[in-house]
Parts: C-alpha cells; structure tokens; sequence
C-alpha cells in the first residue's frame, strides 16, 4: 500500500504566496472607488522598461474628476485632471476609456482635448456624456493602465 504524506503547513502557505503574483498579474483591473471631487491614487513603478522596476520603487498618479454638472438636458460636463510624476517613461491616455453611468444608461465620455502620451504633469480633460434628463447620482468610470477607477456623486 502506497504511503501519501501531507506537506508542512510553511510549505503549503509558501506555495500558496508563489502563485499570489502570478493571480495578481492575470489581467485583472484592480478597482478604486471615491466620491466626486475626492482624489484617487494609484502607484505606477518606476523606470522605463518592466526589467528596470523594482520592488516599492513607485509613484503614485493622482486621477480626479470634478465640477460634474447638467449644462443641458441630457448632457453631463465634468472635468478629469491626472497628476503623473516622473515614472521615467512616457505615461499613456491613448487607450484610457472613461465612461458616465446614469440612470440605468452608460455613455462614453468625450474630450476635444488630444489623448496621447506626456512624461509628466498634470493634464486636465474637460470632458461630458450624455446622461436621462431625470439623472441625479452619476458614476465616472475610468478604464486606464489595467485599473478601474469609479467616481460617483450627485449632478448639480
């Protein structure tokens, strides 16, 4: 009869915490959730490729969106400002997608500001979405850099 033995408890928790990054990095967005006019950070490595990063060398992006308000019936205009610190490397917007949720409807925002890469700076969108004309709480979405951001309040 063949004898089976259980690995030691360190063994197991060990083998347990090698395969945490490996979950960490399997494309999931981690989620940020504030109020509207609360700032939100989110911690970027630094350097400019993956090879040049190292453990807790990170800045932290500050994302905000303020001034959320009904201009016109069904439409929504807020202003999104990202406050980017040197990361060494360029810091995209090109593939950043920001969405309003309002009464049930989700909308696309839009900008007329140019969405493309910066090294640092703060850069503000002024940005609006069609929102129900009988809309009162609001939710931004911000889909950027593997992170999901969601800013929610009242529209005035």
């Amino acid at each position: 009869m063949p004898r089976f033995s259980v690995a030691p408890a360190p063994t197991v928790l060990t083998l347990s915490l090698l395969s945490l990054p490996a979950l960490a990095l399997s494309g999931c967005a981690r989620t940020h959730t504030a109020d509207i006019g609360t700032p939100v950070s989110v911690s970027h490595p630094v350097g400019a490729y993956s090879s040049e990063f190292r453990w807790g060398n990170n800045a932290h992006v500050i994302y905000a969106v303020e001034n959320a308000s009904l201009t016109e019936t069904g439409r929504m205009d807020f202003d999104l400002t990202v406050t980017v610190p040197p990361l060494g490397r360029v810091f995209g917007f090109v593939r950043m997608e920001v969405t309003c949720v309002a009464g049930g409807e989700t909308s696309s925002a839009h900008t007329h500001e140019r969405l493309g890469e910066a090294y640092d700076g703060t850069f503000e969108f002024p940005m609006w979405c069609a929102v129900p004309e009988e809309a009162d709480l609001v939710a931004i979405e911000i889909d950027h850099h593997d992170e999901h951001l969601r800013f929610e309040g009242s529209v005035e």
